[in-house]
């Protein structure tokens, strides 16, 4: 999100008004505004710019009066062909409670899906990264580290980092073998081949003695909910499948029954930290899983 408005100012010598905001400090600012009596210059803020980049839009759901006004804050901003971007943590349609204008606004633009890099794209942003450093990596360990690290550009520059200080520290070359174990935690929580639906199925029903029938069935009992409702929640947090895919793989649950068993988990670990220790062992139990 940030790029883009420094890109939008590199192509425009800088003369545009851009406003990069996470939906939570635009809801405070809402919020702010009403409780200090100054809505107009609140509107007048961001209906007065040339590029609004929004970003966590989902923070916004089940509230009504922030929704409302960024509705007319995208009128408006429309209407004078003003450009806007906002993100997501997850398809448009899968966040709730959002009013049914909002979502047509939202949705009647590109919709991209920005999915993890792939081996090529780590292995461009290593260099990349290590272009204007007086530090630098042989191309062993730079390939090293583009295959431990699977997940993310902020886990990539992490691992990045502790490579480098730990060269700095040994005063010479560091070896494959060395970044290795230095990465090993990385390595572990990434040896996502075993991280699979059928394997956390499997974690989970031997949990809770139940079979995997059972876990993906129809039934309710109190031990069957509360084990498919912690299935809903790992598979959430451990795998790339959209909460229709989940819904999916229990029967063809829909994607609202998937985000309220996801919610009531949430809710749970909040107050009962025996159950946030179980899925935690549910968890490392998922990673280290040998077929």
């Amino acid at each position: 999100m940030q790029a883009i408005g420094n890109k939008i100012l590199e192509l425009n010598n800088g003369n545009k008004k851009i406003c990069y905001i996470q939906a939570e400090f635009f809801l405070n600012e809402f919020t702010y505004s009403i409780v200090k009596k100054t809505q107009d210059s609140f509107k007048n803020k961001y209906r007065n710019i040339d590029v609004l980049l929004l970003d966590d839009i989902q923070f916004l759901q089940n509230k009504p009066g922030i929704q409302e006004e960024l509705f007319y804050t995208f009128e408006a901003l429309f209407a004078n062909k003003k450009q806007m971007v906002f993100a997501c943590d997850r398809p448009l349609k899968e966040i709730e409670n959002f009013t049914e204008r909002l979502v047509s606004r939202l949705g009647s633009g590109i919709c991209l899906n920005l999915n993890m890099p792939n081996y090529e794209t780590r292995k461009a942003i290593l260099y990349k990264k290590i272009e204007s450093l007086p530090i630098q990596l042989n191309d062993e360990i730079i390939d090293c580290i583009a295959k431990i690290i699977e997940t993310n550009v902020r886990d990539l520059e992490g691992a990045l980092n502790n490579v480098i200080e730990y060269q700095q520290y040994l005063k010479g070359s560091i070896t494959v073998e060395q970044t290795q174990e230095l990465l090993k935690d990385y390595y572990n929580l990434q040896s996502a081949g075993n991280i699979s639906v059928e394997n956390i199925k499997k974690i989970i029903a031997d949990t809770f003695n139940i079979t995997i029938k059972e876990l993906t069935g129809s039934k309710r009992t109190n031990q069957i909910a509360l084990a498919r409702h912690i299935a809903f929640y790992i598979l959430r947090e451990m795998t790339e499948l959209s909460l229709s895919d989940i819904g999916n793989e229990f029967g063809g649950k829909d994607h609202s029954s998937v985000i309220n068993g996801i919610k009531r988990i949430e809710d749970k670990i909040k107050i009962d930290s025996s159950l946030n220790q179980q899925i935690q062992y549910i968890k490392k139990a998922i990673k280290e899983f040998k077929n």
